[in-house]
């Protein structure tokens, strides 16, 4: 009976432990042709946030071949992270493709407003919807 209550005080802990460091995410939906993009919140210098693909297909240009942001080989069809300041906007990065179960991470180095939006500068000709999960992490005091 000893042999198997060390075992499961481990496991209990290996899993409370996972739990702790589980990121609560939020989804946002995110409309190529809303020339401000999806405000996705308020981050803090030294903040992380954690960006992962969830669906959908958006297209630059009438015509040309609807692609997921996630793979996009053109791109205009990229998803880009914005800043907001007042004056502006400040594009921080399109970000990787592949982050549909491999979440990125951007480390926030200027406090705001962040957004997400088609990486395409010119908003008018866009179709299509893509959703994003966004969390964030917050750092150790």
């Amino acid at each position: 009976m000893k042999t198997l209550i060390l075992p499961l005080l481990l496991a209990s802990a290996a899993l409370s432990f996972a739990q702790e460091k589980e990121i609560p995410m939020r989804t946002f939906e995110i409309d190529s042709k809303k020339k401000d993009g999806t405000r996705i919140g308020a981050f803090l210098t030294g903040e992380t946030i954690v960006i992962e693909y969830v669906e959908g297909h958006w297209v630059a240009y009438p015509g040309w071949k609807h692609e997921s942001p996630d793979e996009a080989k053109t791109p205009q069809h990229r998803i880009a992270l914005y800043h907001r300041k007042a004056g502006g906007e400040e594009t921080i990065v399109e970000f990787p493709r592949e982050t549909k179960g491999n979440p990125w991470k951007h480390l926030v180095d200027k406090q705001g407003n962040y957004y997400l939006r088609i990486a395409d500068p010119v908003i008018d000709a866009n179709e299509g919807k893509v959703v994003y999960k966004i969390g964030v992490i917050k750092p150790e005091k």
